[in-house]
């Protein structure tokens, strides 16, 4: 979805609008939005090195990652938390006071569905004492968006972003750009970068790929998922079929056989 692109520097107003319709933000609120390096600091030299999708940090201060989550992953729900921590983590320099931290929120654009059981797409999660019924006065919070439940005549504000993120067809595309201005500047970048489709999706998809399948096979490793493994494959070659990627290309990317994809291709045809 050229999620870098979609939320660059010469695109601030679209970032801005789709912040403040997750994080119930005012407009104001976001005039000043800063790019940061989206690689987290290495507190130790044999610490895991963890890269974000797209990461700012808003006039207030507080840091904001947006993630996106293209297929199933082993220990997912571990991998948010451990990357809303190090996006508070690393703002603290060595001698530096812990009044310099400010809150850090991670959104989560997620394809895969991890609450089935919830109608929900929009979940807000923070440290909260049950028992007291009291909320923890923290700096973390992680927001997940299930894009797959959101429905087709869903105008709210989310609901159109959302539409756009799952949208493959022209026509989709042009519905939710009719119905919100932001919506539309972003169907505008995306139809700029079509220009050179092929080669773009192929970087787009080799770049998550390759470090999608680095944490896929280390959780694997760690929790003798194999199974979970490939199950992501497949999933990723689904979204690249619907893309109408050509199948040799999608061979390379994930490196699952022709004959499975052609197999998802006809599941795909049956859906």
């Amino acid at each position: 979805m050229f999620l870098k692109k979609i939320f660059a520097k010469e695109n601030i107003s679209i970032l801005a609008d789709f912040l403040g319709v997750v994080l119930d933000m005012p407009p104001e609120s976001l005039r000043k939005i800063i790019f940061e390096d989206p690689h987290l600091q290495r507190r130790h030299k044999d610490d895991k090195l963890s890269i974000l999708d797209l990461r700012v940090v808003l006039e207030s201060g507080e840091q904001v990652s947006i993630e996106l989550q293209l297929s199933h992953q082993p220990a997912i729900w571990k991998r948010m938390e451990f990357l809303n921590s190090g996006l508070f983590v690393d703002q603290l320099s060595p001698g530096d006071p812990y009044s310099r931290l400010n809150r850090a929120i991670t959104i989560v654009i997620s394809w895969p569905v991890l609450l089935p059981e919830k109608q929900e797409y929009h979940f807000r999660f923070s440290r909260y004492d049950p028992v007291a019924q009291v909320m923890f006065p923290g700096s973390s919070e992680i927001h997940l968006l299930e894009v797959q439940k959101v429905l087709q005549t869903d105008n709210s504000p989310l609901g159109v972003w959302l539409r756009f993120f799952v949208a493959t067809t022209i026509k989709e595309f042009e519905m939710v750009a009719e119905i919100r201005s932001e919506v539309g500047k972003a169907w505008g970048v995306v139809r700029y970068l079509s220009a050179d489709e092929r080669a773009r999706r192929l970087a787009d998809a080799e770049e998550k790929h390759r470090r999608d399948a680095v944490d896929r096979e280390q959780g694997a490793r760690e929790e003798g998922h194999a199974e979970g493994r490939q199950e992501g494959l497949q999933t990723a070659a689904l979204q690249l079929l619907r893309k109408k990627m050509p199948h040799e290309e999608i061979v390379e990317i994930t490196g699952l056989t022709i004959d499975e994809i052609r197999h998802l291709e006809n599941v795909l045809f049956l859906q």
